[in-house]
């Protein structure tokens, strides 16, 4: 996740849009876990 998240700053997104992928990414994790 830090590595999309590094790629994504690289990438010149908004913060918003940063935080909104964790999030997707966050609970996609959290579906495949649980």
């Amino acid at each position: 996740v830090d590595a999309l998240f590094a790629a994504l700053v690289a990438h010149g997104g908004g913060d918003l849009d940063h935080a909104a992928a964790l999030v997707e990414l966050r609970r996609r994790n959290g579906v495949e876990q649980g």
